[in-house]
């Protein structure tokens, strides 16, 4: 059907997008963040490049392209949730050093978050089903995969709330002068834009799961 149809070439335009951005600009902060030696570029340029521009990509190979051997499609789907934990734990570290650097609480969150994203790289490395969930119509194949989504459910809504709390602070110091205009436009968007993310992200996983 012609809906059926636009949305598909909808999807494919936005997932598209996001690798494509995520491709130029993960590199370039992770050599900003070497070259001047700064913990939140390199965590952000990891997390956009693990999770946008490889991890998407890997997972598409996997359940899309059904002509690739099983094999094959299990390896990418595999390489897929490794890229995925390892963005998260970056994601974690991103937001606890740029909002809360200081913060007792997000170091319990710190301590409550990674040791399981720690634990997921050698599960998802040797995990059983990974062809099989290829294969399947599960987006989230066994423990580990749904372990690993719910974490990052968890740490994206985390971004969300520091974002959106930084960018009303700094709404409220524009009124008096004290921000600029363009970092606060710039953060504004971006607290947009991860609410979006986290909505989607938790949507889909909810709609997997039913």
């Amino acid at each position: 059907p012609p809906d059926r149809r636009a949305m598909i070439w909808l999807a494919a335009i936005g997932g598209g997008s996001f690798v494509l951005v995520s491709l130029v600009l993960g590199p370039r902060l992770l050599f900003l963040g070497r070259s001047r030696r700064e913990l939140p570029e390199f965590t952000m340029g990891l997390c956009l490049l693990l999770m946008g521009g490889l991890g998407y990509p890997f997972a598409t190979l996997g359940r899309v392209v059904t002509a690739l051997p099983d094999d094959i499609r299990g390896l990418f789907l595999g390489c897929s949730a490794l890229c995925n934990t390892v963005g998260f734990g970056a994601l974690a570290v991103f937001t606890w050093r740029v909002f809360r650097p200081r913060s007792g609480f997000a170091e319990t969150m710190m301590a409550l978050c990674m040791p399981p994203v720690a634990l997921l790289v050698p599960a998802e490395a040797v995990w059983p089903r990974l062809v099989e969930g290829a294969l399947s119509k599960e987006p989230y194949p066994g423990a580990p995969g749904y372990l690993r989504v719910v974490i990052g459910v968890a740490i994206l809504y985390w971004w969300s709330l520091e974002a959106g709390w930084f960018a009303r602070q700094l709404r409220r110091r524009l009124a008096i002068g004290l921000a600029d205009p363009v970092v606060a436009d710039r953060v504004r968007l971006w607290a947009i834009a991860m609410a979006c993310a986290s909505v989607s992200f938790s949507t889909s996983f909810v709609l997997s799961f039913l």
